[in-house]
C-alpha cells in the first residue's frame, strides 16, 4: 500500500499546516500503510492496537490495526444490511460502533472483535455519524451530521445508553457548524471532523463552544484525492500525539 500520514503532534511552531498568523498547526511524525480502500469511518486506540471502522453497505468491517506496521491483525465483516460509522473504546475495553441510517449500534470484544451486545439510539437526525468516550464521566459521546453532538449514559447497555444532554457547536461569533463528522475525546476536549472538509474543530464538552480550528488541507495534497476526504482521528500511546487518517486514504 502507498504511505500516507497518519502521525502528527499539535505544535506551536512553524511547521507543516501553519498559515500566516495561525498559533496552532502539526507536524508530521511519521507514516504507516493504510488500505485504501477502506471508508474509514471510525478510529479508535487501546492498549497498543488500533482499531478501525470502515463504511458503504456490503464492505463495513471492523478491524484490528498494528499502529507501528499498519498491518491489519483482524477484520470481522459486518452484516450487509449495516453501513458502518463512528467507533471508540469504552468501559471495560469494549469497542462500540454505530451505523449510518439504521439507528443500531454494536459492542464488541476488542480481543476477539466478537460481538457482545447491541442496542438501538435516536439522534437529531436519527442518523449515527461519530463517536468517542469520556472515561472520566463514564458518557459516549455521538454526531449524527447535524450541530448537535448528543451525551449518553455509558454505564449499561441494556437501557440502550440513554441520552443525558445535546448540545449545539457553535464558533465565537455564534455561527453553527453542520456535518459534525468522526470524534475524539483528548485531554478534556471533544476533537471533531466535518464531513468534506480538512478543518479539526476543537471543541468545548459543556458549551459546545469551538475553540481552535486546526487546517490540514496541507498533509495530503488535493491531486492525490479521488473523492476521499480527511475522517478518522484517535490517541495513541503518547500524550502530545494523535493518529489521523481519511476515507480511502
Amino acid at each position: 500500500c502507498s504511505q500516507y500520514p497518519l502521525g502528527l503532534e499539535l505544535s506551536k511552531s512553524n511547521k507543516l499546516g501553519c498559515s500566516e498568523g495561525q498559533e496552532i498547526c502539526f507536524e508530521v511524525l511519521s507514516t504507516i500503510p493504510h488500505d485504501p480502500t477502506s471508508f474509514t469511518q471510525g478510529l479508535t486506540y487501546s492498549n497498543g492496537i488500533l482499531y478501525e471502522s470502515t463504511g458503504q453497505y456490503g464492505s463495513s468491517k471492523v478491524r484490528k490495526l498494528d499502529p507501528v506496521t499498519g498491518d491489519v491483525l483482524l477484520s470481522m465483516d459486518m452484516d450487509g444490511r449495516y453501513f458502518g460509522e463512528g467507533m471508540t473504546i469504552a468501559d471495560n475495553n469494549q469497542l462500540v460502533q454505530i451505523t449510518w441510517k439504521e439507528q443500531q449500534g454494536f459492542v464488541y470484544d476488542s480481543s476477539t472483535l466478537q460481538r457482545t451486545g447491541d442496542f438501538v439510539y435516536t439522534t437529531n437526525t436519527n442518523e449515527g455519524w461519530g463517536i468517542t468516550y469520556i472515561p472520566e464521566l463514564n458518557q459516549l459521546v455521538v454526531s449524527d451530521g447535524s450541530d448537535f453532538l448528543h451525551f449518553w449514559n455509558a454505564a449499561g447497555i441494556s437501557n440502550n445508553f440513554q441520552e443525558i444532554k445535546r448540545i449545539q457547536i457553535k464558533r465565537k461569533d455564534g455561527s453553527t457548524i453542520q456535518n459534525i463528522n468522526e470524534l475524539e475525546y483528548y485531554h478534556g476536549w471533544i476533537l471533531a471532523n466535518i464531513w468534506y472538509s480538512d478543518i479539526i474543530l476543537q471543541i468545548h464538552p459543556e458549551t459546545g463552544l469551538v475553540a481552535h480550528e486546526y487546517d490540514f488541507s496541507a498533509l495530503r495534497p488535493l491531486s492525490e484525492r479521488v473523492g476521499d476526504v480527511l475522517n478518522g482521528i484517535s490517541v495513541s500511546d503518547k500524550d502530545d500525539e494523535l493518529f489521523v487518517t481519511g476515507k480511502l486514504w
